[in-house]
């Protein structure tokens, strides 16, 4: 499965927007590459940023350095009108997905599952 996020234009490494919240840091990912450049539009970062794909390995990699550099939280297809406007963000914590992904790991791997 493909996931897509912000990312900073030209550089090799992946370099993403991370959003501060009273909840604390939040990154965005997005279930589809057309919202991703939706949100690029409206933000006008069009110029500054592009949409980059991430695998299901790419997206868990990200997420354990996000989680490493003191990111709390995942914004799941977040709309800029909506954050703009003051609607809450929906938001997932980046470290229970990590322990959520292990968790599986371990069970699908137990001989009674």
């Amino acid at each position: 499965m493909t996931t897509y996020v912000l990312a900073t234009a030209d550089r090799d490494e992946l370099e993403t927007t991370v959003f501060s919240s009273e909840s604390g840091d939040v990154v965005a990912v997005f279930t589809q590459e057309s919202k991703a450049r939706q949100y690029l539009k409206d933000a006008g970062w069009q110029d500054d940023m592009t949409v980059a794909e991430l695998t299901s390995i790419d997206l868990m990699e990200w997420l354990i350095k996000c989680h490493r550099n003191g990111v709390q939280l995942i914004a799941t297809d977040p709309d800029r009108a909506e954050q703009e406007s003051g609607v809450r963000i929906d938001t997932l914590t980046i470290k229970d997905q990590l322990e959520y992904a292990g968790d599986h790991i371990t069970r699908v791997a137990s001989p009674d599952f």
